[in-house]
């Protein structure tokens, strides 16, 4: 599902949070979360990649182990 995102170039009175809003419905703490997910999912996969590393001109296997 892809959300879109609309861009008000007014500010409103709501402030940022009316500016903001995503097409979707979700929300800044759902936005952050997925955020987080995202960030720690890559430092798993470069510690995957430290912990088994490819061989020189080698697909890095363990980044599909997830």
């Amino acid at each position: 599902m892809v959300t879109r995102v609309r861009i008000s170039a007014a500010r409103s009175r709501d402030g940022i949070r009316g500016v903001f809003r995503s097409a979707g419905g979700a929300s800044w703490p759902v936005l952050a979360v997925i955020s987080a997910g995202g960030a720690l999912g890559a430092l798993a996969r470069y510690g995957l990649a430290v912990a088994f590393p490819a061989r020189p001109g080698g697909f890095p296997w363990s980044t599909l182990a997830w």
